[in-house]
């Protein structure tokens, strides 16, 4: 659990969370895609780096779901 291990995972998770933003929520500005998959993205990574007891490939996606889902319904996107 590195720092540029942890970036990599913000990056790319950045990218993916986007791309499925813009594909599945074309009404969202690039504005709230883009703060969407940051936060998705940041919280994921924090999560991945965190969490050790836990296995990361349930605690993950299960933290990016729910924070996704959290932050789209903020800003009036139905899930």
């Amino acid at each position: 659990k590195s720092l540029e291990g942890t970036l990599g995972f913000f990056v790319s998770g950045f990218l993916a969370a986007g791309c499925v933003l813009v594909v599945y929520g074309p009404a969202m500005s690039l504005l709230s895609v883009c703060l969407v998959a940051g936060v998705a993205a940041f919280l994921g990574a924090l999560a991945e780096a965190l969490i050790g007891s836990i296995d990361d490939n349930f605690s993950v996606p299960l933290t990016v779901g729910w924070v996704t889902a959290l932050c789209l319904s903020f800003l009036g996107v139905s899930v």
